[in-house]
């Protein structure tokens, strides 16, 4: 009784295993298998039906049979009470056997296939079972209307389903596009910004150098001088935008150029009444990331020091990284290292060597949106 089933079973997995092509159509697959299976349900019951009515005539009602053996209408009421009664048991049996193929073409959506097959297992199944000699009629007609019935709410929660996928896709897909529309706004947005203030940058340091060209030599103009070049600074700080958008999009890639340590440190703090403490040395390094990361540790100096007088100082070292151990490849190799040191705010909170650990490894910020690299 159970041989088709298990056919359809193992023929179906084998199938998905060993021919890949098929899994293209999968819910195809899947509506196919769903019908045989509700053919082999409606056999089951017909092989049922008859093999455990023997067994009740043969077995468990030897007693009954043998004081009406000789009426002949009493025994064929029994086989028709006992076929009747059975065969209503195994039908629901099956039919509650089936819930799996009905869950999995719900969950599949409505498709074609999936429509089809939700009709052609309720059809299936009550064909077998109309068909059979064994299962009562009347039982055949009533299961076959609640067969149809399930069908009719498989459709419904079907369409409940893909109905709700659609919604929930053309709501992800009308994000997305929205989120990217914002974003290229934002980028297009950001660059006309970008441009226009290194513009004016540009015209505020062009009108600045006329006016310290016509001014005269006695005049302390010092304090322009410094806004002159804090603004070129901000100038060069405009053209490595690009470079920032990959850095924050951590798609940076590391460019290491020659360059002058004393060049550096003076382009770097041009603008600014720092102290410079810098070794004569040309080293490999990234100048935009290097850049980046000093203008923020000098303007915090600067914003958070002592306001009467911060004492900026920028020190900038060279130690060879060579020892007993060190290959050929690294005997040229040396570590820098750059130290900003301002006079500490005698009315902010003390910086301790555990807090600037904490920092470096990264622990200070976990509780807190604010980076070390902001001048907050």
């Amino acid at each position: 009784a159970f041989l088709p089933g298990n056919v359809v079973t193992i023929v179906s997995c084998l199938v998905i295993t060993l021919l890949p092509r098929f899994r293209g159509n999968i819910v195809v697959v899947i509506s196919i298998v769903a019908v045989l299976m509700a053919i082999a349900a409606g056999w089951v019951c017909h092989v049922h039906t008859r093999e455990w009515t023997i067994m009740a005539l043969g077995q468990d009602l030897t007693k009954v049979v043998r004081l009406i053996r000789t009426d002949t209408e009493a025994m064929q009421e029994l086989e028709v009470f006992l076929k009747t009664t059975l065969g209503a048991s195994i039908v629901n049996m099956q039919m509650a056997l089936l819930i799996p193929q009905v869950l999995l073409l719900s969950f599949a959506g409505l498709w074609r296939s999936t429509i089809i097959a939700c009709i052609l297992m309720s059809m299936g199944f009550t064909t077998v079972l109309l068909l059979s000699d064994e299962v009562s009629q009347f039982v055949a007609l009533i299961r076959s209307t609640g067969g149809f019935v399930m069908a009719g709410f498989l459709l419904g929660n079907m369409t409940t389903v893909t109905l709700g996928r659609r919604k929930s896709f053309s709501l992800e897909h009308s994000f997305q596009a929205a989120l990217e529309l914002a974003v290229e706004a934002s980028r297009k947005a950001d660059s006309i910004l970008n441009h226009t203030l290194k513009n004016t940058m540009a015209d505020a340091v062009g009108d600045i150098d006329m006016f310290l060209q016509k001014t005269a030599a006695n005049i302390d103009v010092t304090h322009l001088r410094q806004a002159a070049a804090a603004l070129r600074r901000g100038m060069r700080q405009c053209r490595h935008r690009q470079a920032y958008l990959q850095l924050a999009a951590h798609r940076y890639q590391v460019v290491l150029q020659p360059v002058d340590l004393k060049a550096f440190a003076s382009e770097l703090t041009s603008g600014r009444q720092v102290t410079l403490d810098v070794c004569e040395l040309t080293v490999m390094l990234d100048v935009t990331l290097c850049s980046l990361i000093l203008e923020n540790a000098l303007s915090n100096a600067f914003k958070h020091g002592c306001p009467q007088e911060r004492a900026v100082r920028l020190t900038i070292t060279a130690a060879s990284s060579n020892s007993a151990t060190s290959s050929a490849a690294e005997d040229n190799k040396v570590c820098v290292k750059f130290t900003v040191i301002n006079r500490a705010n005698p009315t902010g909170p003390a910086i301790t060597p555990e807090y600037v650990t904490k920092v470096l490894s990264g622990e200070a910020r976990r509780g807190s949106n604010t980076s070390p690299m902001s001048d907050q």
